[in-house]
């Protein structure tokens, strides 16, 4: 024991050192930055740095929830007419919508001044707030009434009507179509720039609202292979509420009429089962590529077991060439996996033993060869032999025991 350790005799205990981590470690944020690999992180990586940089720039923008018997009272206190110099009244009352009319009253003098805690949008003439908080439900899954109980709940006044939330809603739909188009455009200039060449290789797939082949909307994408950003869309609908609020008979002048008003603003733009709208979907997309996009997809990236690759060869304007999408190759050795261990669940193996259970075909081990299944794919697509070894080694490694090595197609010093 130290000298300094017995004058302070034998209950002393050293003082726990704290961590001040090392100064010369990189910022979370340059880690990301370079760790970034696929699309999708490296676009949340810049949208995350330009947020930053936005709030940062200015605080006083936006929209703020305060109390509004605290916002009166306070301003109330310290507001001074500037004609007579005593004190005034801040009063509100509900105009339209969320926005509110302030007036400034002075007793004194009745002197008089109003101004409205939200702008109007010059282009449409709609108060901003209202417009905000309709784009911003619906950005949730939320519509009118969504809005209604929002507003509800929060003790907000009531929101606009339900006419006016439809006048709104046709306002935002024309604007986000104009700021996507915008975007995708960018992206297929992106992608053709970073391909050297307007003959360009894509990846596409359908998606549905709802789960099977019921679904009345369906939504077909393209996304560029080096860029990984969406380039074009088809949305496609077998369905119209603008249509379902028609019940008389559809015949006659009246409905004429009513079918010429409506045919506009009319959503349906599918007839036939919910599976097909993949491919009509992705023909409409490949079809507009050259006008709209001024490229050509002659490489497909798509799922093996589709339909829409024989059409798409069948109608599109130029040659493509299909190319298959390993991670589906590599789901369906999965889901044949699955469907083996269900089909046995229950009996008995040559061996005596189960399917599944420790050191058998459990969903975990399924996992794991269905993705050594797709690396060996990944790895070695530039020759097929190599491709059929690789996929081998991993039946023949985990085949193999002690007394039956079956380490043949393994590289030497990997067995």
């Amino acid at each position: 024991m130290s000298s300094k350790a017995q004058r302070r005799g034998s209950d002393y205990r050293r003082k726990r050192k704290r961590f001040h981590a090392n100064q010369y470690t990189r910022n979370v944020s340059d880690t990301l930055a370079v760790d970034c690999i696929s699309a999708s992180a490296k676009k949340l990586c810049k949208e995350n740095y330009l947020d930053k940089e936005v709030r940062n720039s200015n605080q006083s923008n936006g929209y703020r929830m305060i109390n509004i018997d605290i916002l009166l009272s306070e301003l109330s206190k310290y507001l001074i007419c500037p004609n007579c110099n005593t004190k005034v009244v801040l009063k509100e009352k509900i105009l339209y919508g969320l926005v509110s009319e302030f007036y400034v009253e002075c007793y004194s003098c009745s002197t008089l001044t109003t101004f409205k805690s939200s702008s109007v949008i010059a282009s449409s003439k709609d108060y901003e707030v209202n417009t905000q908080i309709t784009y911003a439900m619906r950005t949730v899954g939320l519509g009118f009434c969504g809005i209604k109980n929002f507003c509800t709940a929060m003790d907000l006044p009531s929101p606009v009507s339900q006419k006016s939330y439809e006048r709104i809603m046709r306002k935002i739909n024309l604007a986000s179509r104009e700021v996507a188009d915008d975007s995708m455009k960018n992206a297929a200039e992106e992608e053709v720039s970073a391909s050297g060449s307007n003959e360009i290789c894509v990846s596409g797939d359908g998606t549905w609202k709802t789960r099977g082949h019921t679904s009345r909307i369906g939504v077909c994408s393209v996304i560029g292979d080096v860029t990984g950003k969406v380039i074009d869309v088809a949305v496609l609908s077998s369905y119209c509420k603008g249509c379902e609020k028609w019940r008389r008979p559809k015949s006659g002048h009246s409905y004429e009429e009513w079918k010429l008003k409506h045919q506009p603003h009319c959503v349906k733009n599918h007839i036939g089962s919910s599976s097909k709208m993949e491919v009509d979907g992705m023909k409409e997309v490949f079809q507009r590529s050259v006008p709209q996009r001024n490229a050509k997809y002659i490489k497909y990236i798509g799922d093996g077991d589709t339909k829409t690759f024989p059409e798409l060869q069948r109608t599109a304007p130029y040659s493509i060439e299909k190319v298959e999408c390993v991670g589906h190759i590599q789901k369906r050795m999965g889901a044949r996996l699955r469907k083996l261990k269900t089909m046995n669940r229950g009996k008995k193996l040559s061996d005596g033993k189960s399917i599944s259970g420790k050191n058998r075909l459990t969903d975990k081990f399924i996992d794991t060869i269905t993705t050594y299944y797709g690396n060996a794919i990944r790895q070695n697509n530039s020759s097929v032999s190599d491709m059929r070894q690789a996929i081998w080694v991993i039946y023949c490694h985990y085949r193999s025991t002690d007394e039956e090595p079956m380490h043949h197609f393994c590289p030497i010093g990997d067995t």
